[in-house]
Order: C-alpha cells, then structure tokens, then sequence
C-alpha cells in the first residue's frame, strides 16, 4: 500500500515537473529550461496567433504538422542546438527538424510586437519546410516567409525603388544559398526577395499565394520550377523581366517624389523657397520706397 502510494506521488511529481518543461497546444510543443517555465504560456500563445496569420495569408496547411519550440537561455546554447548561425540570430527555424529555436539572450530584450514578428517570420519557414516538396533558393524561402508573414511596407517599397534608380541592385545568382552579411545588403536582399516572389506570383500564379505554395507542394511541380529557377538563364531572363516590372528609371522618380514622406518633404522645401523668394522681394520694395521716400 506504502508503495502504491510512493509511485502515485513519484508519478505526481513528473507529471508536474513534465507540465513545466514541456507545455504543450495543439500544433505546439515547448522545449524549455525548468527556471524558464513562466514564459512558455507567451511563447506558446504567440506561436498559436503567428500560425493563425499564416495560415491566414497561406491557406490551411496541406500537411498537418505540429512544431517544437526550443528555448535556450543562452546565446552560446541557442548557436549549439540550432546548429547553425542565423543573420539576426535572435530565433532559428529548423523546417526539417519542424523546429523553431529561440535566443533567449535576445529574445528578452524584444518587446511583445517584436517578439510577435520573430515567431511568426519563423513560423513562416516551418510552414514553407513542411508544405513545399523541393528545397527553394534562399531568396525564394525568404520571399514567402515575408509574404505569410506579412511583411511589408510602403516606406520598404520606396526604398527599392531608389535602390533600382541607381541600379544598385543584387543579381539573385549571389542570393541563392546565402544573403549578405553587411547589415545593408542584406535588408536589400529580404526586400529583393519579397518583391521577386511577388512578380513570380502575379506573372504565373494569377497573384495568389496560396496557388503558388500548392504548386509547389507537389513534388513532381515543385522539383521542375525548383530547377528552373537554379538554371542561370532562366533566372537571369526572370530577372530582366522583374526589373521591368519594377518600371523604368522615370516612372520610379515620379514614384519616389509622389511618395507619401518624400511629397511631403518637397511640398514644405517649395513652399520655404516661395516664402523666403517672398520675403526677400518685400524687403527689395519696402528698400525702394524708403529711397523714393514713401516712409
């Protein structure tokens, strides 16, 4: 009876120690230090909503999947386990492992928005990993990442405009296993990458992403457009096209200057000048009517 009892309580015990190490949802598991056990409640909450904007813009899932939140305190543990060394190295996603992990060096110093977008950017990759048959080129990965994520903006927008005015440009050969990692070049090529996959999308795929990830969650379609896009002419020819998508040199100065914080820039400058041309020609007048001696 004694021992009936020991085993009941030792079996309490784990059962416990199992609920704080390893919370767990419907589509997520929780691997976490015992001392961190306090945060997984967020993270998993966070996971379930950047699943639920995914899905959103992606459709549901083609292949049902559930996916292990690894938490490591440190940095040098989060390099270890991951296996590998992200840009930003704050969070990892493992698509093959069905893994995501997190820095928690870094992690902490995110304020709940940012540490929204980190999950679900890398979420995104998982989702990507699990549905997409064939392995894409890097700027593919990132670019329907950024787009199940939904990550885009007007002023990002602007930004490769300029950046294609004064064709500076990266050539996707040099984006196809890896992004640069000067801090600036490698935001042009997260921006590159979002706007590539957006010309494929509406060029092929009537503009709809969920058409595109089902095309390419079949294998025999996915391995066919996967080595399309490898081979240098096809994707050098691609690319020729997406620069004339993104329009020529003057269509993108009337787009930068009617661009909302540009506008506005030029508007308050022309309206300076007007006024200080103004001023200047009142001052020029009140001096010839002092001449003439009208004061």
């Amino acid at each position: 009876m004694i021992f009936n009892k020991t085993l009941t309580f030792l079996g309490l015990i784990l059962l416990l120690c199992s609920w704080a190490c390893g919370f767990e949802s419907r589509t997520f598991n929780m691997d976490i230090p015992p001392e961190q056990a306090a945060l997984s409640p967020f993270l998993l909450e966070t996971a379930e909503k950047a699943k639920t904007v995914v899905e959103r813009y992606g459709g549901a899932p083609f292949t049902s999947f559930t996916t292990t939140l690894i938490y490591c305190p440190t940095e040098k543990e989060f390099l270890k386990r991951a296996g590998m060394r992200p840009e930003h190295i704050i969070a990892a996603a493992s698509p093959a492992r069905s893994a995501i992990f997190i820095n928690g060096e870094r992690f902490r110093s995110l304020n709940p928005d940012e540490a929204f977008r980190v999950i679900i950017h890398e979420y995104a990759h998982v989702f990507i990993g699990q549905q997409v048959s064939a392995s894409p080129p890097r700027w593919l990965d990132e670019g329907l990442a950024m787009h199940l994520a939904g990550e885009w903006s007007f002023s990002q927008s602007v930004q490769l405009a300029i950046t294609h005015l004064f064709g500076n440009t990266i050539p996707f050969s040099r984006l196809e296993s890896s992004f640069p990692e000067e801090q600036s070049a490698m935001s042009l090529a997260y921006l590159q990458s979002y706007s590539m996959t957006s010309f494929l999308m509406g060029r092929f795929f009537g503009g709809n992403l969920p058409t595109f990830l089902r095309r390419l969650s079949d294998p025999s379609e996915s391995s066919k457009l996967i080595i399309q896009l490898q081979d240098p002419l096809i994707l050098k020819s691609l690319e020729e096209q997406w620069k004339k998508y993104l329009g020529g040199r003057f269509w993108n100065v009337i787009y930068i200057l009617t661009s909302g914080t540009v506008l506005w820039f030029v508007l308050t400058i022309i309206f300076l000048l007007a006024y200080l041309k103004k001023r200047r020609q009142k001052k020029e007048q009140e001096k010839v009517w002092e001449e003439e001696g009208f004061f």
